[in-house]
């Protein structure tokens, strides 16, 4: 069991990894995204989603 979490860690460090250098491709993403579900959910936390996103991204 230990060893199939240490995977699941280091497949999430290369995405965060990749995504830290590619910031402005992944927020297009998630703008995208983002405004899909908005229109089809209006209450959707958008706003909070992209503060996220960009809290983690540093951007």
């Amino acid at each position: 069991m230990g060893d199939h979490s240490k995977t699941e860690r280091f497949k999430l460090g290369i995405v965060l990894s990749w995504a830290k250098a590619h910031p402005k491709v992944v927020s297009a993403v998630v703008v995208g995204v983002v405004g899909v579900v908005s229109a089809v959910k209006p209450d959707f936390p958008g706003a909070a989603v992209l503060a996220t996103v960009h809290a983690v991204l540093g951007a």
